[in-house]
């Protein structure tokens, strides 16, 4: 009997993975053979200096420290062994009658005139801090019962039999003395206790492992045997059986491992020419991976885990070889491979990117990088709506569901936010999934850096921004931000303070006036007389806000005017994104959130220094506002006032409570569920002016009535933005007709707002080239959005914004 014992210490989490691997799982026989084919003249770049094994991270689980100690039930010893055995042999017994470990061991000699080769497994998952000779013995006890197991199965002698047999023999194995590890040349550790530890056997020596903990045995072999390639598999664990013969196993202590592999949809989705492809690893013991990509059996990438298809690859099925390494260990007998479901594609034809957009998916310019800065801003129409079935059979039955699917969507919203070259991307309606597996990857193969905001809410989507590092510096953890905005509102009796420290002050001494949000007040005595609207606004929207400070990447000569002397270029640009309310009935609720969300990214863009004048840095607004441009929000934000005489944003002041979100309300009174073509009925009052129709309002609110029969009014409130908020100007000079088609429903929502230069703060942008946006019969011909050609139901937006720097 012999075979091989490999034994990890891991984390607990990944247990499962290691004994269940994904379905693309495959054999790695032919994919080994063609990579070293390909690969023998390749050298794989590995620094010592990164590896450590996974057992130094379990020093402060075992220090005097209170503070430093880890949980040891996150780490186990992951033990599988592989023993095979010859029936009706006779084997030579070297009973060392203990459990041992050795170097430099001779494998057992089988004998026998009539034998057949068997094989069982034992798989055991031991307490990282469990003593090691516990550990042994509960491998021996486990090999000792499936090989009984075995012995049964194979018609030698029934298990009770066998077992009785030899039950005598198995209490003296029992009583041995404690495990040793063996080493040729010298003691690893004396024994605690004063006893001679050094025992002799067949030349080797060892000491006594009853003050070892299971990792600290393996690591010890790891760190001493298999760091080494002249010594690697020299070890050997002898156990010893209850009819006292002997089985030796070589032992591999913490090798390469891959813990995990991930791609977007499982190896599932869709692959299309030009979309690049990401696999995840996750790996122990190990330095790196090396990822080798084939299509149909033929390397075409080497040493890479991305990998963008060429239209040499349709119609071909591509895998994937993941080989983990460390320095001394190339990662043999531990690669895995995975093949994907699906062949390659062409792309889908996507009227919105070409032609319509040609010239915006060429190659910029060096003028273009040098004085723009290029933002998108894309609603993805998230996962989590068209993947319910009422969605499907209400909103999208215009849309057959295998064009809905993610599997095929998101590979095509990636490649036309890909395709623009950006140097800002903020999307909405991003699953926290999806950002995970496809956007995060892929953005950060392709040199961007970004981060995700899910919504204040059960619902698991939310807000992600990115930004090319080619612009950019690296951002550091403070300076992406995310701000939920009902929090902004302050709690009850409190109008809303800066969540971020207090902006460094100008020396200007108007410049408490000029920064005073006065507004504020107004809002917060608001809430405080509307029961509903504050339930609303503080208690139940989740809308999330993200502020990016991002630091721009420029060289001196670049960013000075020669003729003047004077930098073309702020230090820092701020960046906010967010998806506001979208209830159709409250306009109100997107204004004020509109005027919270400007408050909070003037306190952060206040919050440094721009030179040596301490200007508040420039800000650029993105994202689907659910706003049109005649509403209230972008009233605020685009004429800097909004008064309460203001009629569409504030009729449903008094009629709107959360309830008219459910469903059935949505769907009684016409806002979903419509017919392609037919002009939904919104549930609409004609009112000469808003004040009669507040009034009226306030006249039906039985709990307005004082008890001296007189009606307390709740007026709506005027928002003014502060002096020293900028100005914001549309990065498109001419509002697009839309930015969202439905099947009932088409309207402009989504925004690139930018602040301009002023006196006051002398760096700003100004509008430069917008991307052409489709025309009502481009999108009519399928209907409506989305569809087989146009995988959301925006459009996204695509603009240059140009530096300038205010003169007189």
């Amino acid at each position: 009997m012999m075979g091989k014992v490999t034994a990890r210490i891991m984390p607990k989490d990944f247990v499962e993975y290691t004994q269940r691997k994904p379905d693309s799982c495959i054999d790695t026989k032919d994919l080994l053979r063609l990579y070293r084919a390909n690969n023998q003249s390749k050298t794989v770049p590995i620094l010592a200096s990164q590896y450590e094994f996974a057992c130094r991270l379990l020093v402060p689980l075992q220090s005097s420290d209170p503070s430093m100690r880890q949980d040891e039930d996150e780490w186990i010893v992951n033990i599988d062994a592989s023993i095979d055995y010859l029936g009706d042999c006779d084997e030579e017994d070297i009973n060392p009658k203990k459990r041992s470990i050795s170097t430099n061991a001779s494998w057992p000699h089988h004998t026998g005139a009539k034998a057949s080769l068997h094989h069982f497994e034992v798989h055991m998952n031991r307490k990282a801090l469990e003593p090691a000779n516990r550990t042994l013995r509960r491998l021996e006890i486990s090999t000792t019962r499936k090989y009984q197991s075995e012995q049964a199965g194979h018609g030698k002698r029934s298990r009770k039999e066998w077992f009785d047999g030899n039950e005598n023999k198995k209490h003296q194995s029992s009583s041995t003395t404690n495990s040793a590890v063996l080493a040729p040349t010298r003691i690893f550790e004396d024994d605690s206790n004063g006893d001679d530890s050094e025992v002799s056997l067949n030349g080797y020596k060892s000491f006594n492992l009853f003050n070892l903990t299971s990792a600290e045995l393996f690591e010890a072999v790891a760190s001493r045997v298999e760091a080494d390639p002249k010594t690697r598999s020299s070890a050997i664990l002898h156990l010893c059986m209850p009819d006292g013969s002997p089985v030796p196993l070589q032992i591999e202590a913490c090798p390469p491992t891959i813990l995990s592999v991930k791609t977007f949809e499982s190896f599932e989705s869709h692959l299309f020419v030009g979309v690049p492809l990401i696999v995840q690893t996750e790996v122990i013991h190990t330095t790196r991976s090396v990822v080798a990509w084939f299509a149909n059996g033929l390397q075409v990438c080497f040493d890479s885990p991305c990998y963008i298809p060429t239209e040499a690859d349709i119609g071909k099925y591509l895998s994937v070889l993941i080989v983990p390494v460390r320095p001394g260990h190339n990662g043999e007998g531990h690669e895995e491979a995975y093949r994907f479901k699906l062949p390659v594609e062409p792309l889908p034809f996507m009227p919105l990117v070409s032609p319509l957009r040609d010239e915006w998916t060429a190659e910029r310019s060096k003028e273009s990088l040098k004085h723009d800065v290029r933002f998108i801003t894309y609603n993805l129409l998230a996962d989590l709506y068209t993947s319910r079935e009422f969605d499907q059979q209400m909103m999208y039955k215009h849309c057959p569901p295998i064009y809905l699917h993610r599997s095929r969507r998101m590979p095509m919203l990636l490649f036309e936010i890909l395709s623009y070259h950006a140097d800002v991307v903020c999307l909405q309606e991003v699953d926290a999934s999806i950002y995970q597996s496809l956007l995060e990857p892929v953005m950060e193969s392709q040199g961007y850096q970004g981060y995700y905001s899910n919504k204040a809410s059960s619902q698991l989507e939310g807000c992600a921004m990115f930004w090319s590092l080619k612009c950019f510096e690296t951002a550091q953890e403070n300076d992406m931000m995310t701000f939920i905005v009902r929090d902004l509102f302050g709690n009850d009796g409190d109008s809303g303070g800066d969540l971020v420290q207090p902006a460094r002050r100008s020396s200007h001494p108007k410049s408490t006036r000029y920064t005073k949000w006065d507004s504020m007040d107004s809002i917060g005595h608001l809430l405080d007389e509307h029961d509903e609207l504050r339930r609303v606004t503080r208690e139940k929207t989740g809308q999330v806000l993200q502020v990016a400070s991002l630091a721009l990447r420029h060289c001196e000569e670049d960013n000075v005017d020669l003729s003047s002397s004077v930098p073309l270029k702020p230090v820092k640009v701020v960046v906010g994104n967010s998806h506001l309310f979208y209830h159709p009935m409250a306009d109100h609720v997107r204004a004020m959130q509109a005027y919270v969300v400007c408050k909070q990214i003037d306190a952060v863009r206040r919050n440094g220094s721009n030179f040596h004048n301490h200007e508040p840095y420039p800000l650029v607004l993105c994202g689907d506002l659910n706003s049109n441009p005649m509403s209230g929000a972008l009233h605020l934000l685009l004429q800097r006032r909004l008064g309460p005489d203001h009629f569409e944003t504030w009729k449903h002041l008094h009629d709107y409570s959360w309830e008219m979100g459910y469903y059935e309300f949505m769907l009684e009174h016409g806002y979903v569920g419509n017919e392609g073509g037919v002009e939904p009925q919104y549930l609409e009052e004609q009112f000469e002016n808003a004040i009669e129709y507040l009034d009226e309002g306030n006249d039906k609110t039985s709990d307005n009535n004082q008890q001296d029969g007189t009606t307390n009014i709740i007026s709506p409130p005027p928002l003014v933005l502060p002096q020293s908020f900028p100005n914001l100007i549309s990065g498109y000079r001419d509002m697009p007709k839309f930015t969202n088609y439905a099947i009932d429903f088409a309207e402009t929502l989504d925004y690139v707002l930018a602040s301009e230069p002023s006196e006051r703060e002398p760096f700003g942008f100004r509008p430069k080239r917008w991307a052409p946006m489709p025309s009502e019969e481009e999108v009519t011909r399928y209907v409506a959005m989305p569809n087989e050609f146009m995988p959301s139901d925006h459009v996204s937006l695509v603009c240059d914004l140009e530096w300038t720097h205010y003169t007189n």
